[in-house]
């Protein structure tokens, strides 16, 4: 569902996916879940190489971009300028130097967090998208380095939706919003990332707990609200039932 609505976002609502898919953008995805997981650290490489699955992918969908920008930013050897939405994004020649800052940045947030982890996702995510590192395919790979963040520290990842797209484009605009957008977004569900379904928020006698769970795989996570941090709860873990 989270690639789906990802790519329906950028109106390419040829690309679906089912929770067995393994090539373009479900591939890309699976990469750096797997890195998530394990908590290894993003290289430069590791996000144009989930690009260029994106572009291949797209190419055999019929949108094509040139070869020159798959898996490769902006730069001398890519020099394309582009726009986002009406916004300008930084002259190719300063890609490279931004991009490196970038990462430099990222993993040492990763390794000695100041924020909470949905702060951290909301905030590289803005700074990702004010790049624009690459011809096409910014979105959709910025917002799998979202929920890289997010799976990275043990949560749930958030999914964003088709339906609410033009909150999430007013967010790009801004760190402060797109916080309180990651924020409400991830109260609002979880995926689970055993089958790819919704998880679903558990009720007690009609009375709300803080459980979640999936119906279709039934695996169930706990998530403590009453010790929240910034309005980011602690994860308990997650169990089959």
């Amino acid at each position: 569902m989270f690639l789906n609505e990802s790519n329906a976002i950028e109106r390419l609502h040829t690309l679906s996916y089912k929770s067995d898919s393994s090539e373009g953008h479900a591939k890309a995805w699976m990469q750096l879940r797997d890195k998530s997981s394990e908590r290894d650290l993003l290289t430069l490489d590791d996000i144009c190489h989930a690009q260029d699955l994106l572009m291949k992918e797209q190419k055999r969908a019929g949108v094509i971009v040139r070869e020159s920008a798959h898996g490769l930013i902006r730069g001398p050897q890519n020099r394309l300028n582009v726009t986002a939405g009406n916004y300008p994004a930084p002259y190719f020649d300063d890609v490279p130097g931004l991009m490196d800052k970038y990462m430099i940045d990222l993993n040492e947030e990763l390794n000695n967090p100041k924020m909470p982890v949905t702060d951290i996702a909301a905030t590289y995510h803005v700074r990702f998208e004010c790049i624009h590192p690459f011809a096409d395919g910014n979105g959709r790979t910025g917002r799998m380095l979202a929920n890289y963040i997010m799976k990275f520290f043990g949560l749930p990842i958030i999914v964003f939706t088709y339906a609410d797209k033009e909150r999430y484009y007013e967010a790009c605009r801004s760190k402060t919003l797109m916080k309180e957008y990651f924020r409400d977004k991830f109260r609002e569900f979880g995926i689970c990332l055993k089958c790819d379904n919704n998880f679903i928020r558990r009720t007690e006698k009609g009375i709300e707990t803080d459980a979640y769970y999936c119906d279709e795989c039934n695996s169930e996570i706990g998530l403590d609200w009453e010790n929240a941090l910034y309005g980011i709860p602690v994860y308990v873990g997650e169990k089959g039932k």
